[in-house]
């Protein structure tokens, strides 16, 4: 086999599109700047840079960089004609095979996909018809086919779609719609109490135990907000009667006539007692905020 042959990279067996008929020669002497760089490296590792060598160390550098320059665009140019014979390979690839077989990949993929969405489409109208005539028969009206299809998590595929009677679709619907018509009839026994709320909250999600906690749980929040604002009308009502009470308690001014200016006593008691009922630690810093405004003493 010639070296030749042993290098053909070939697509297909019977064709050979691409061939290398010659591998590339490349020749190089880039070992001998190895040892020269590293020679430099030593060198300058080994020497204190002072204002005497400063300069003289700079312009070795400078060299040294300038002649690396040079050695990176001879490297830069060989690999661009190393290049330029594979690059022009692949524009000719893209121009007459990758760009074509794409085109007729898709046109393929379009009648296709266009010939199985009708045979999908021909499926869901005789779907649909079918689940209309069985919610009538079931009395479960109130199911779209959208949602019967979601709850049984149903989707129509390639080969549902090819049957004249899909039954493994009308299966499947027929199961859900018996689920919701039983769940239904189980709303007709709960109390008539709950009955209406509880269908509004099962016709959103078509689960019977959810719909009845939720009712539940709705129904314990409000009875617990009504006996809460009735504690602190209550709870209101206890600390005014208390304080009608000390009001009452306390006797009329009397005024004092004078010569010049009127004025009014009030009768000072040395202790005076009363006691407040269910009455919230708020309000009790509201009945000690008005002792200590009126100066009043208070144990």
């Amino acid at each position: 086999m010639s070296m030749s042959e042993e290098n053909s990279i070939q697509v297909q067996e019977s064709t050979a599109l691409i061939t290398i008929t010659q591998l590339p020669q490349i020749v190089e002497n880039l070992r001998m700047l190895r040892d020269r760089w590293e020679r430099a490296a030593a060198e300058a590792e080994s020497l204190v840079c002072t204002e005497e060598s400063v300069q003289s160390m700079k312009d070795a550098r400078a060299q040294m960089r300038k002649e690396f320059d040079e050695a990176d665009a001879q490297r830069k140019a060989a690999k661009a004609m190393y290049m330029a014979p594979w690059e022009q390979v692949e524009k000719v690839w893209k121009e007459c095979v990758a760009e074509p077989f794409k085109q007729a990949d898709n046109a393929f993929k379009t009648e296709i996909g266009t010939f199985e969405g009708r045979l999908k489409d021909e499926c869901l109208e005789a779907i649909k018809q079918y689940y209309t005539e069985l919610c009538i028969a079931s009395s479960v009206e109130c199911l779209s086919l959208e949602k019967a299809m979601e709850l049984g998590n149903i989707k129509i595929n390639l080969s549902d779609a090819k049957a004249r009677t899909p039954k493994k679709l009308q299966d499947a619907l027929a199961a859900i719609v018996n689920r919701v018509g039983a769940d239904i009839d189980q709303i007709q026994f709960l109390d008539e109490n709950i009955r209406d709320e509880v269908y509004v909250e099962f016709k959103k999600t078509y689960n019977l135990g959810a719909s009845i906690a939720a009712v539940q749980d709705r129904r314990r929040k409000v009875e617990e907000a009504k006996k809460a604002a009735e504690e602190r009308a209550a709870a209101q009502a206890r600390v005014q009667e208390a304080a009608d009470k000390v009001m009452a308690a306390a006797p009329a001014a009397v005024p004092v006539a004078a010569p010049a200016v009127a004025q009014q006593v009030e009768r000072v008691f040395p202790e005076f007692t009363f006691t407040v009922y269910n009455c919230t630690r708020s309000q009790l810093i509201k009945i000690r905020d008005f002792l200590k405004g009126e100066g009043i003493n208070y144990e």
